[in-house]
């Protein structure tokens, strides 16, 4: 190495002195690739660069020949890929995670049909469980889709919100009514305490907002415990609560959820555990509303998430 820029150096954390006259190979890890390596690659090349203390830092590398004094020499450009391969890291778990998602409801509804093509005899009531089984799974898949469209449509800024004066609790009753049948397979009972309030919002994405809060907590609540969801004004805000009976939310967990594909430190414990991008929907959802979202704990334990809406 003749020369690096200011860049270069700041991002491996060498200054530009120490760097002159070391091998180009130095810098990399295990020192491969070699510059004969580099020199019939593709670029650009995602390679693993070794910092001065130590750290691995993934790079984008560029390698260009300029003569200079009648003498061939490299051109080498670097920057900084580690966010780009985080969000490769980020999508390929996404797609893994959405994948175990849907087998896992289309399991249980192809069980359940080919026990209904069968030539014996069943009885009605079982034949109705049988159906209630496909009808549950079949809304947590929908519930996967929307949520994954949805966030895609946010992702590119085609998702837009338009504000009208609703009534608060026409909302609630849909959103409880669309996950009544996810809470009934936990034994779980929905309370609704709710002021009779009219909010400025988008009725069909709050409705998705409070589904998306409503099917969350149903996934982290024991069985026979119970869901409650409230509204109440304060000042010319309305802040709207679904809070569970579960195991709660870890301070640090409080300050990451929010994040696309976060996934709380239980989130592996659950078998119907999400693709951390519900409640990044949410947070955005309610962001497009001029409203804030935050997570409270719930009054005798459990987790609240709690927002916000402007009052009509």
């Amino acid at each position: 190495i003749r020369f690096i820029g200011l860049q270069a150096a700041r991002l491996t954390g060498y200054s530009r002195s120490e760097l002159a006259d070391r091998s180009l190979e130095s810098l990399f890890k295990n020192g491969t690739p070699t510059f004969s390596d580099l020199v019939t690659r593709n670029f650009p090349a995602r390679l693993i660069c070794q910092g001065k203390n130590g750290e691995e830092i993934w790079v984008d590398l560029w390698l260009a020949q300029v003569m200079l004094e009648k003498k061939l020499c490299y051109v080498v450009s670097m920057c900084d890929a580690s966010e780009a391969v985080k969000a490769v890291q980020r999508r390929q778990e996404l797609i893994a995670q959405i994948t175990h998602e849907l087998r896992s409801p289309l399991t249980a509804i192809y069980a359940s049909l080919s026990i209904l093509t069968r030539k014996d005899k069943m009885k009605p009531e079982d034949e109705a469980n049988i159906l209630t089984v496909c009808s549950r799974n079949a809304q947590s898949m929908k519930l996967t889709i929307d949520e994954i469209l949805d966030y895609s449509k946010l992702e590119a800024g085609k998702l837009v919100v338009e504000l009208n004066p609703v009534n608060l609790q026409e909302i609630v009753y849909q959103a409880t009514e669309s996950v009544r049948s996810l809470a009934e397979s936990k034994t779980l009972s929905l309370k609704v305490e709710i002021e009779p309030l009219v909010v400025l919002a988008d009725s069909r994405r709050i409705i998705q907002v409070l589904t998306n809060l409503l099917s969350n907590a149903i996934k982290h609540s024991p069985r026979n415990k119970s869901l409650t969801v409230a509204a109440w004004a304060k000042g010319d805000r309305v802040e709207v609560s679904v809070a569970d009976q579960g195991a709660g939310v870890s301070d640090d967990d409080k300050k990451k959820l929010f994040s696309s594909f976060a996934q709380g430190d239980d989130a592996k414990a659950i078998p119907e555990s999400s693709s951390g991008l519900g409640l990044a929907f949410c947070k955005e959802i309610v962001n497009l509303h001029k409203g804030e979202i935050w997570i409270d704990d719930a009054p005798g334990g459990g987790a609240m998430f709690v927002f916000s809406l402007r009052k009509a």
